[in-house]
């Protein structure tokens, strides 16, 4: 508490001390009208010493532009820049940087089509701003980064963000590269995977918080892609997302809404406004709310999932076994078949060779009675010529004995 009264008590005596200010520079730059053109150098010295006073990050710890803004004074800045450039310092990269941003500004609140030129000339204006800084000093991080900024809103998100990742690496403190590229990849959401474009936002956030977490407007930022990110989760469907993002929504989003809680509840003046952190806090009850349905509905989902799965596992494993069993059976069959039949086979060549051993046994048995009978033949032959021989010596011993006689 006291370190907030204190603060409040700064605050005022900046603000009161900014006024102070700008009253003796007005009062300076009135003397100045009537100086002749020698002193020239002098108004336009305060002049532009009152243009970066409304703009200076010093006087109030919000934001960098919080006093032209709280003070609707942007006009009043833009005149004092643009007398620097004209007749000062053409090359001054200050208010080349300061009058992109105004005129970058100046064109996104043109959003009607009847001044769709006007915008697109707005546009034009910013870029030759940002890029005549960028001649004269090619490392300017600040006008990098309002060019990138401006070609993101032109609808060329990934010149933009390699612009961003150019300006992050050349300057890693600067919060404000992370947040830029983490509006980059939310705008790309519709031209990529949707589920990385968020995470790699909500990572660029994280980071762009942790090298600022005193900012607010990152600190809303951060907020508003954690709820983004949930939004998304919840409108997936069944299919495309599990309980274990559903979790990681809830949790993004909490964290988010305690965020807007917070920055409902800050006394000191805010550059946001916080009608709209309340309605975001309301959306991100009513969202929370959903999530938790949708939650029990994803674990009921993966449930009844799991359970079919484990169901036709069970069954594709059942029948995988009775395919085998059938296999079993069938291969047992084909051997028992396979076992007859050489069974069969070998029976079959015995009974082949018994039948060739008999026809040689009878082969034999007919040569020995070929023989036999041959010999017998040839024996009774022997007998007859024997027979004849003896009967023919008979018939002539009795010749002899007729004749003898």
């Amino acid at each position: 508490m006291e370190i907030a009264e204190k603060r409040k008590e700064k605050d005022k005596y900046l603000v009161l001390k900014y006024y102070q200010q700008v009253s003796i520079d007005g009062l300076a730059i009135q003397a100045a009208e009537a100086c002749n053109n020698e002193e020239k150098d002098l108004k336009l010295t305060v002049s532009y010493s009152l243009a970066r006073l409304k703009l200076i990050e010093d006087y109030l710890p919000y934001d960098k532009h919080l006093c032209a803004h709280a003070l609707n004074t942007e006009k009043l800045s833009k005149r004092f820049f643009e007398k620097v450039l004209k007749d000062s310092d053409k090359d001054d990269f200050y208010a080349h940087v300061a009058l992109g941003n105004y005129h970058c500004m100046t064109a996104r609140e043109l959003k009607s089509e009847k001044i769709k030129k006007q915008r697109v000339d707005t546009y034009r204006l910013v870029v030759n701003f940002y890029t005549q800084m960028l001649r004269c000093d090619s490392m300017n991080a600040y006008a990098a980064n309002g060019l990138a900024i401006t070609i993101a809103e032109n609808g060329h998100i990934e010149q933009a963000k390699d612009i961003f990742n150019q300006v992050r690496e050349a300057n890693v403190a600067n919060p404000n590269g992370w947040v830029n590229l983490a509006h980059a990849y939310v705008e790309s959401i519709g031209d990529c995977d949707e589920h990385e474009a968020m995470y790699e936002s909500l990572k660029n956030s994280e980071r762009a918080l942790h090298l600022n977490p005193s900012d607010k407007t990152i600190l809303y930022n951060l907020a508003l892609v954690q709820q983004s990110y949930a939004q998304q989760i919840a409108d997936l469907s069944l299919e495309q997302r599990d309980s274990i993002s559903m979790h990681c929504a809830i949790r993004h989003l909490e964290c988010g809404q305690r965020t807007f809680r917070a920055m409902v509840h800050v006394d000191e003046h805010t550059l946001y406004d916080k009608k709209i952190v309340k309605q975001r806090e309301r959306y991100g009850e009513t969202l929370h709310t959903q999530l938790e349905r949708k939650l029990t509905e994803q674990i009921r989902f993966e449930e009844e999932k799991r359970q079919k799965f484990e169901f036709a596992k069970k069954k594709r494993e059942e029948e995988a076994a009775a395919e085998k069993e059938k296999c079993r059976l069938e291969q047992t069959e084909k051997e028992k078949m396979k076992e007859a039949r050489r069974r069969w086979m070998r029976k079959v060549r015995e009974d082949n060779r018994m039948r060739a051993s008999r026809q040689v046994d009878k082969g034999d048995m007919d040569e020995e009675k070929k023989a036999k009978r041959r010999n017998r033949k040839r024996k009774e032959r022997a007998i007859e010529e024997e027979e004849e021989k003896i009967e023919k010596k008979k018939m002539l011993d009795k010749k002899d004995k007729r004749i003898s006689r």
